[in-house]
């Protein structure tokens, strides 16, 4: 009897141990995750002013709306498209330039389809800095949801009408 509770002592200890590396894996894992999420989220912004001026200029680029139906519903930067597939764009829209947009903290949505367009070989693309509420405190104008685009929904759609 008392060499099964000298064994298990024994087994006991390397369990705690065991709980404890596999415990500091976990933390240096969530570190690493976290620092990357915080290196994929200095990505090079376009601002709102920069945009409008690129847009005022006739030089805008390809703007993407990434947020769902029901924020669309309230306006958008007029000539937003939607990209519903980007895993699936054509090679002549690889060369053009983007500027995602989104409602998300941080830009967050509009940073991970960066991310992914520029891993596809898209060159220049940005998220537009402070998204879409960043535009509309500048008092920008917005176009509002065109009604035809929720019956016909097909991969890039200008989805505004302007106002």
């Amino acid at each position: 009897m008392e060499e099964l509770v000298e064994v298990l002592t024994k087994l006991g200890a390397y369990f705690v141990a065991l709980l404890v590396m596999v415990f500091a894996l976990y933390i240096a894992a969530k570190y690493v995750r976290r620092r990357r999420l915080f290196r994929e989220l200095q990505i090079a912004r376009i601002t709102p002013v920069e945009l409008k001026h690129l847009m005022d200029e006739g030089r805008a680029p390809t703007i993407v709306d990434l947020r769902i139906e029901i924020e669309k519903r309230n306006g958008g930067i007029p000539g937003a498209v939607e990209l519903a597939y980007l895993d699936s764009l054509p090679e002549h829209l690889k060369v053009g330039e983007f500027v995602l947009y989104c409602s998300c903290p941080n830009e967050v949505a509009s940073v991970q389809a960066a991310l992914k367009l520029k891993r596809r070989g898209v060159r220049h693309v940005r998220p537009l800095q402070g998204g879409f509420a960043g535009w509309l405190e500048l008092g920008f104008p917005i176009a509002i949801l065109d009604p035809a685009f929720l019956t016909e929904r097909s991969g890039s759609t200008d989805i505004w009408k302007s106002q």
